[in-house]
């Protein structure tokens, strides 16, 4: 019995969607990122102090007593919400939930690929495939270019 095989060449992309946390002391400034290319949803962060260790070095008496929190998620949210790269810092947020504490901010977020095609950049019907960085246009008969904006 012989078999007949044929093989298409067909390039298949999955968007890789990983979650992150991060910790940021009070009196610091630093930067939450996710990798080139891809984009930020912000999960959940919570600003304030529930334990006694995190950030606690070097604080003396403001690293003791916790569980006193609030949640931030919406102000980190206006800050990075789609974007690469997002500097702050959390003690710029301008709620105090724990005078005489020294706080830290955590973020839940993940990461995802940039959808060029969320824009339908292909007219005419032609259909879009979203790549890393880029997009590929496949036209309807009757069209072509890049775009399908070209009659045959």
């Amino acid at each position: 019995m012989q078999f007949l095989w044929i093989f298409y060449s067909i390039h298949i992309y999955v968007s890789i969607i990983y979650g992150l946390e991060q910790t940021i002391c009070h009196m610091d400034t630093d930067t939450i990122s996710c990798a080139l290319y891809s984009v930020m949803t912000i999960t959940s962060s919570t600003y304030g102090r529930n334990d006694g260790t995190t950030c606690a070095d070097g604080h003396g008496p403001y690293s003791s007593g916790f569980n006193c929190t609030m949640d931030s998620t919406d102000w980190v949210t206006q800050k990075c919400q789609n974007k690469q790269t997002c500097s702050f810092e959390p003690r710029t947020i301008g709620i105090d939930p724990c005078p005489n504490k020294y706080k830290y901010m955590t973020v839940s977020y993940t990461c995802s690929d940039i959808d060029e095609c969320a824009s339908t950049p292909c007219q005419n019907g032609g259909t879009c495939a979203d790549l890393i960085n880029r997009y590929t246009c496949t036209c309807d008969s009757g069209y072509k270019g890049i775009l399908c904006d070209e009659s045959k």
